[in-house]
């Protein structure tokens, strides 16, 4: 790969994001190099300066290319990656500011990304690189609070997953990760229970086949949206529920 690399840096914990050359990256194993087509802004990527540094990402050594969601082309492929190969459609969780990875090469603002293979999939034909960028972080969070043996620990999703009789209540279900929450519990077989204000409980309601909701309101005093109705379901055991902030 001839081309030149291009990243947005952050020089120091304080500085400003500034666009500059960068190292053109080389997989590793189990790694592949994709060209940015699309990225996604996260609300964690707004914390600037000292917010950060002290309790964002205390760890991150600079300089440092920021950035978690990313879609576009595989361009390289590493030793012992087999689900993936150049020229492949992918969107992809980018670890460049994890504390067991903190390097450059591995954050999204840049042209060419290196990303772990097993957290990049391929994407479908008609699937616009724009469209399909803003789920590895989501969908990564919300499993996460679902399935992590440290929170939920519940079943994993899985094809054809029976009804488990469970329920479980995502709160703030429209948001980008109670959305994916709604659909990955119902993947693994849960009964849903969704909150959202009024003007989305039909998306509520399109993201799974069996999902209810409650009508929500909005408080002077939570910063998230509640129920307005009691959230008791008489002779159904409630596996847990999940908060989803609004971005």
């Amino acid at each position: 790969m001839t081309e030149t690399n291009e990243a947005l840096w952050l020089a120091s914990p304080r500085a400003a994001l500034r666009v500059g050359p960068a190292p053109v990256p080389r997989p590793g194993p189990g790694e592949v190099v994709v060209r940015a087509r699309a990225v996604a802004v996260n609300p964690v990527d707004a914390v600037s300066g000292f917010a950060r540094h002290r309790f964002v990402y205390p760890w991150l050594h600079h300089p440092a290319v920021l950035g978690t969601d990313v879609a576009g082309e595989v361009v390289q492929v590493g030793a012992g990656v087999t689900s993936l190969a150049v020229g492949d459609r992918v969107a992809g969780f980018a670890t460049g500011q994890e504390r067991f990875r903190n390097s450059p090469a591995h954050g999204a603002f840049q042209r060419f990304v290196v990303l772990a293979a097993d957290l990049a999939t391929v994407l479908p034909s008609q699937t616009a690189f724009t469209d399909a960028v803003v789920l590895p972080l989501a969908v990564s969070t919300a499993a996460a609070g679902l399935f992590q043996s440290d929170q939920l620990g519940l079943a994993l999703p899985a094809a054809g997953a029976g009804e488990r009789g469970e329920t479980v209540l995502v709160w703030g279900a429209s948001t980008s990760v109670g959305s994916n929450a709604v659909q990955l519990a119902r993947g693994a077989g849960y009964r849903v229970v969704a909150t959202a204000s009024p003007h989305n409980h039909d998306l509520v309601r399109s993201l799974g086949r069996r999902t209810s909701w409650t009508t929500a309101t909005r408080t002077s005093y939570e910063p998230w949206w509640v129920p307005s109705r009691a959230t008791s379901w008489p002779g159904r055991w409630r596996s847990g529920r999940v908060r989803c902030p609004a971005p």
